[in-house]
C-alpha cells in the first residue's frame, strides 16, 4: 500500500488544476485517468492531411482569471479571433462588434438594424455593469433570461442575439444560468479575446500536465474499488490518502465508479 496526501480521480482540466495546486504546495498525490490522454473532453486530433481538429466547438477566452494561475499564456501561441458576431437579419448580415477592442467599427455598430437605439444603450449599460461589478461570486438565483427581460432588452434583440449566442456558451436553450455568471462572462468577453492555441485546444491540458511530475500521473488505469480514502487500481496497486478528489463527470461516467464506493 502506498500513502499519499491526496488521490485525484480524473485528469481533465479540473483534475490537472488540482494536481498542479497540490504539487506547488509540496503535497504528494496520484492523478488517475482511465483514458490514454489527459484533458478529458478537451482533445485535439491531427488528420491525415495534417489539419488539427478539436473535438467539439471549443475556444479559449484569454481573459479567464484562473488561466494565468496554471498556464504560461505566451507558450500556447494563441491565435485570436475578432471580438463580435455576425447576425443574419432576414435580408443580409449585420455585424455586432466589440468597440472596446475594435474602435473602428463603432459607426457600423450604430447603424446596424438588428438592434434598436434603446437596445444599443442597454448593451452599453450592461457592459459597464459587468465591468464595474464588485464581485464575480454568484449571489442570486435570477436566471439570465429573466434578467435580460427585466433589464429592458427587446424581444427581437433577445431572440436574434442574446439567445443564440448564450445558448452556445451555456449549452442551455432556456438560459437558466444565473445572471451573476452571465455578467462575469460578459466581462471576460469584453476585456479579452476568443483564441485557439496554434496546436489545438489539447495544448491546454498538455501544458498543465508538463508541470506535474510524470510519476504522479497514471493513464489507462481504472479505479476498481474506492472505500473511504483508499482506492484499488486495475493494476492491483493500492493507494491510501487523506483526501480523494472526484474530478470527473458523474453523469457521463461509463464505468459506474460511484457504484464501487463502499
Amino acid at each position: 500500500m502506498k500513502k499519499v496526501d491526496c488521490i485525484i480521480i480524473g485528469a481533465g482540466l479540473s483534475g490537472l488544476a488540482a494536481a498542479l495546486t497540490l504539487h506547488r504546495e509540496n503535497k504528494t498525490f496520484v492523478l488517475i485517468e482511465r483514458n490514454s490522454h489527459v484533458g478529458g473532453r478537451v482533445k485535439s486530433t491531427r488528420s491525415q492531411d495534417q489539419f488539427i481538429l478539436d473535438h467539439g466547438f471549443q475556444i479559449l477566452l484569454n481573459s479567464y482569471p484562473e488561466l494565468k494561475k496554471f498556464i504560461k499564456m505566451d507558450q500556447l501561441n494563441l491565435k485570436k479571433f475578432n471580438s463580435g458576431a455576425f447576425i443574419y437579419n432576414g435580408a443580409g448580415i449585420d455585424i455586432l462588434g466589440n468597440p472596446f477592442l475594435h474602435p473602428s467599427i463603432i459607426f457600423s455598430l450604430l447603424s446596424t438594424k438588428v438592434t434598436s437605439l434603446k437596445d444599443k444603450y442597454l448593451t452599453l449599460k450592461l457592459v459597464l455593469l459587468a465591468l464595474f461589478k464588485k464581485s464575480d461570486t454568484p449571489k442570486g438565483s435570477e436566471s439570465t433570461k429573466d434578467f435580460l427581460v427585466k433589464f429592458g432588452f427587446s424581444q427581437k434583440m433577445i431572440n436574434m442575439f442574446w439567445s443564440p449566442f448564450l445558448t452556445g456558451v451555456f449549452l442551455d436553450y432556456n438560459l437558466n444560468v444565473g445572471k451573476d455568471y452571465f455578467l462575469f462572462l460578459i466581462k471576460c468577453f469584453v476585456t479579452g479575446r476568443a483564441t485557439l492555441p496554434a496546436l489545438g485546444m489539447a495544448e491546454l491540458p498538455s501544458h498543465m500536465a508538463r508541470q506535474i511530475p510524470r510519476q504522479s500521473i497514471y493513464l489507462n488505469e481504472i479505479v476498481e474499488t474506492w472505500k473511504d480514502n483508499q482506492v484499488i487500481l486495475s493494476n492491483g496497486e493500492i493507494y491510501k490518502s487523506k483526501a480523494v478528489i472526484c474530478a470527473f463527470d458523474l453523469a457521463n461516467s461509463s464505468d459506474d465508479l460511484m457504484e464501487k464506493v463502499s
